[in-house]
């Protein structure tokens, strides 16, 4: 079966509870980040959620996020996956990413052999354009 995704969400923080219920803090709509200040711009917190359903097997997860360019502005380490799961609530924070310029990124998830493709958009505040 393969992987779906059911769910994006991009936003400033999560939060985990020990009851596993989750707070997501300064969510973007439309996956858009408007940025009020000038490029590249420092954004303090960047989070992601992400719902995955079907078949996920043992092995390894990567994320990426490439900019606008198709290069890879981040590349967080591999995570190994030890067991088989039928879905799974995927949550990463990222401290002080730096966006060097507005456009189309992506958030890369390659989970074993499945390539999945997220997109978001940063774009400047109409009053800050020159």
């Amino acid at each position: 079966m393969a992987i779906e995704i059911n769910k994006f969400i991009l936003c400033d923080d999560i939060r985990i509870e020990k009851n596993d219920k989750l707070f997501i803090i300064g969510m973007y709509g439309d996956d858009r980040i408007i940025v009020h200040s000038e490029f590249p711009y420092i954004h303090p917190m960047l989070s992601f959620f992400v719902k995955i359903t079907g078949e996920i097997k043992e092995g390894k997860i990567h994320y990426r996020i490439i900019d606008p360019e198709g290069e890879v502005a981040l590349e967080v380490p591999p995570q190994i996956i030890n067991k088989q799961y039928k879905g799974a609530n995927l949550t990463a924070g990222i401290v002080q990413f730096i966006f060097k310029c507005p456009g189309e990124y992506k958030l890369s998830i390659l989970l074993g052999t499945e390539q999945i493709y997220l997109p978001f958009f940063v774009e400047q505040h109409p009053k800050k354009q020159k």
